[in-house]
């Protein structure tokens, strides 16, 4: 190589690099990567994107300095269409440089202002569907991270900044690589940014604390999930004041998962070597309100401050500090308030205006202005300052910090309820025990307030007598702190792969399978639940399905008009005969019975063997067409092994969505008893008893007439009363749920027996479910005391991925993957306990069963 191939060798690539460390943090960035895609950790594009942050780390780091600032713009902005597909990234792209190029017009200020504003409102009328646009939705969410709160910041900086932006710079803070996969992203400050890169000394030491941040997100989000599943429940179980506890710090306990994904998020951008701040730090330990704000979401309290509190606060410190301060809290607050409505208009469509998500806010800025004032007053003991803690200092501390948490979670619990109204309802249910709360809060604070007037008069009386403060550690090195968390990584990995946990007790292998492959928790199902069958929004805030919803078509849920009849009975609707509609991505066709199946006659043939299908939309078959729902399957299937051309097996599909066990019995007798049934399949769900708890609590707030004398027994047991709200009459009939559904299966089975018809009960998983034995005990030995003869699909997606059998990824019912594998499972079943449920059927059917059984 000669001297001038050597010099621009030298001018491209860093001579200071130390080879071994980069190379090694590189296998610990493969580690990453592979327990990203093993444990399937945000999604396909960011499980893509992570393997893109693999190479483009190895080749920054490569690099010399003058170049990886251009190469991270080039990296970002080529991440945008890899990502989201050529045309949605195109857009993306193209929408992002028309706002960015507007700031670099050689107009006034307030030009430019003006031009971006009307570019906003132009795009909110696009958000709001006033017009068609070629992009997906997903476009506007990542429009929305890279520029809802960045462009305030930007503009704010460059306003008050002379000189004018760099534009590799400018463009590099936009289209940061990690945005394209995240629309939840911190507020990160635009001089910050600019700052921080390679600013933090050696550059092995940022790119190790990347690895070391990115993998305390992964831990974060592993740690969710298992509160997620385990913890969390549905509000409208919720009973007594352990039932709140309960609803309220598992709620609380979700933040996990933005906390997860905002240390990964800072985690990349140290990779690429922007020395960024934490961005979240033991917020469960704040002992204050004023703390607890500093420590949780650290990025957002930096935002708030500059753009908000400071601007405002030096411009009314004229009528005194404490209305200063007050005055800048409550816009601090309000600010917060607004601009999480602006985010999740962005995000969803639509702004998040509801009552209770305002009194939160309300609420904390309360406690905050108390504790500022408080503050000023008295002044904080700032942990950087304390020497050493003595016994009073701790007792302090801790009451602090357990009444902090406490008023914080129960807050938390408002905040995560889906109305002002279910929070209260949830309240209604402790009695009087709510004043221990009242009691006990304030009993805590009192206690660590005195505690720490006792604390610092020791200090006072030891003054001068102090310990010396702790020599600052020096910083570590690379190798053990690297090996040590590789070695992490590495247990994490291997722990993950079902042939390992699979050798572990049966309860610790069902919690590492859950971890891996995670499913719906119950009051995520009840919101899909509820989003399918009356058209609801209904997706928590906190809840993994948010997730999933922001990708959902806005018309997803809506059936179109006419679609379902009134019966002016207990039923309450039926679908009209004879339709052909789109619905979830597929074809509905209706019979003249207004069944989702082929045409039957109501008289059955000689020679048939006919079984009635009961159960709601995941039996209908929302999502796929008419042949691929597993009855359909299933049909086919049995008669294909019938080698008797005269006798058939017919299975009529009386199954609508959002119909439970109570509505059913109505269906049942009402219509499918009418085609002369010889089986009755009913198919249920774990967790039935929470289902027709809601059922019947809208029934009686609609007020239907109620049939059936034994229902009606225990709705009057429940002490409702004319006028509730439909959350309380959840909450009234929650603790009744097992007894309705026990006597819902009892009717069907007296109702089938009485006319020589054998009962069947099936319970299926749902796509998002993985149950156990123990899941399923309760609902089958429900079942099996009415008297139905039971099958139990538990298996029938084992091994499945949840993604791979859905409709979609924001909606969780069974694709037509999955109602194969239903299909099958159920004739082999139905196989092998022939002589139970064709018990009434001629001896040749049962030889023909035989037959095709064993060959």
């Amino acid at each position: 190589m000669d001297r001038l191939e050597r010099f621009k060798f030298s001018m491209l690539f860093s001579a200071e690099i130390e080879l071994g460390k980069i190379l090694f943090i590189g296998v610990e960035l493969l580690l990453l990567v592979l327990i990203i895609q093993l444990f399937k950790i945000q999604d396909a594009a960011f499980q893509n994107l992570s393997l893109m942050i693999l190479g483009g780390f190895l080749v920054n780091a490569l690099l010399s300095q003058r170049y990886r600032g251009l190469f991270f713009m080039v990296f970002s902005m080529a991440s945008v269409p890899v990502i989201l597909g050529p045309v949605n990234g195109a857009w993306v792209l193209g929408i992002g440089l028309v706002l960015i190029g507007v700031t670099y017009l050689p107009v006034s200020f307030s030009l430019r202002l003006a031009i971006i504003a009307l570019i906003a409102a132009a795009l909110v009328g696009l958000r709001l569907g006033w017009a068609a646009t070629p992009w997906e939705v997903a476009v506007w969410q990542i429009l929305g991270a890279m520029f809802m709160f960045r462009m305030i910041i930007y503009l704010y900086d460059i306003k008050h900044e002379k000189r004018r932006p760099d534009w590799k710079q400018t463009l590099s803070y936009f289209f940061m690589v990690p945005t394209v996969c995240f629309p939840l992203f911190p507020v990160v400050d635009y001089k910050k940014f600019l700052r921080s890169h390679y600013s933090g000394g050696e550059p092995w030491r940022l790119y190790q604390r990347g690895v070391s941040w990115i993998f305390r997100g992964l831990v974060h989000l592993l740690l969710y999930r298992l509160v997620y599943q385990y913890l969390t429940i549905d509000p409208v179980e919720v009973s007594g004041l352990m039932g709140v506890l309960h609803f309220s710090f598992s709620s609380f306990a979700l933040y996990l998962q933005v906390s997860g994904l905002f240390h990964m998020i800072v985690g990349i951008l140290l990779l690429f070597g922007f020395n960024l701040p934490e961005t979240n730090h033991l917020y469960f330990l704040a002992s204050s309100f004023n703390d607890f704000w500093r420590r949780i979401n650290i990025y957002w309290k930096d935002f708030m401050m500059k753009i908000f509190y400071y601007p405002v606060y030096f411009k009314v410190r004229k009528l005194g500090e404490t209305r200063a301060i007050i005055i800048s809290t409550i816009v601090v607050f309000f600010a917060t308030w607004f601009l999480h409505a602006y985010q999740w208009f962005w995000l969803r469509g639509a702004f998040l205006l509801e009552w209770h998500d305002a009194l939160y806010w309300a609420v904390l800025a309360g406690f905050v202005i108390l504790n500022s004032l408080y503050e000023t007053r008295y002044g904080r003991e700032r942990s950087l300052g304390v020497q050493r803690r003595g016994l009073y200092d701790h007792l302090s501390l801790s009451l602090s910090t357990a009444a902090t948490f406490l008023t914080l979670g129960l807050l938390w619990g408002m905040w995560s309820s889906d109305t002002l109204g279910q929070w209260v309802t949830t309240w209604a249910t402790t009695g009087q025990a709510w004043l221990v709360m009242v009691v006990l809060i304030p009993a805590l604070f009192a206690a660590s307030w005195g505690f720490g007037q006792l604390a610092k008069q020791r200090r006072a009386a030891l003054k001068g007598h102090l310990p010396a403060a702790p020599h600052k550690p020096a910083p570590s090195g690379f190798w053990r702190p690297a090996l040590n968390t590789a070695l992490a990584m590495s247990m994490v990995y291997v722990l993950g792969h079902t042939a390992v946990y699979s050798k572990l007790p049966v309860d610790a292998a069902e919690v590492l399978e859950s971890v891996r492959i995670v499913g719906l928790s119950k009051r995520d199902q009840r919101n899909l639940e509820r989003g399918y069958y009356e058209n609801l929004v209904g997706v928590n805030r906190n809840s993994r399905l948010w997730q999933s919803a922001v990708h959902r078509p806005e018309d997803w849920n809506k059936t179109p008009k006419g679609v379902f009849i009134p019966t002016n009975d207990f039923r309450g609707t039926e679908m009209a005969p004879n339709l052909e509609y789109s619905f979830k991505g597929a074809k509905v066709i209706s019979n003249r019975w207004g069944m989702r199946d082929r045409d039957y006659e109501l008289e059955k043939s000689p020679n048939t063997t006919r079984i009635a299908l009961l159960g709601p939309s995941h039996i209908f078959g929302s999502g796929v067409n008419n042949d691929q729902i597993f009855e359909a399957v299933l049909e086919k299937k049995l008669n294909d092994s019938n080698e008797l051309e005269h006798h058939q097996i017919e299975i009529l599909n009386f199954s609508l969505p959002g119909r439970t066990a109570v509505r059913l019995v109505a269906i049942l007798e009402y219509k499918a008893f009418s085609f002369d049934p010889d089986i009755v399949f009913y198919v249920g769900h774990k967790d039935d008893a929470r289902r027709v708890t809601d059922s019947v609590a809208k029934r009686v707030f609609y007020e239907y007439k109620i049939p059936y004398p034994g229902l009606q027994a225990i709705i009057d047991r429940a002490g409702v009363e004319k006028n509730m709200d439909l959350d309380t009459l959840k909450n009234r009939f929650s603790p009744y749920g097992n007894e309705i559904l026990a006597w819902a299966y009892t009717r069907i089975v007296q109702d089938c027996r009485q006319r020589g018809i054998i009962p069947v009960y099936i319970l299926q998983p749902m796509t998002s479910e993985r149950l156990t034995v123990a899941d399923t005990e309760k609902d089958i030995s429900q079942a099996k005391t009415a008297g139905f003869i039971t099958i139990n699909l538990r298996e029938v997606y084992k091994l499945q991925d949840p993604d791979s059998l859905a409709i979609a990824k924001w909606d969780s019912h069974p694709n037509a993957k999955a109602h194969r594998l239903i299909a099958e499972h159920l004739f082999e079943t139905m196989s092998e306990r022939r002589h139970e449920i064709f018990v009434k059927q001629p001896t040749s059917l049962l030889s023909l069963i035989q037959q095709h059984t064993t060959e």
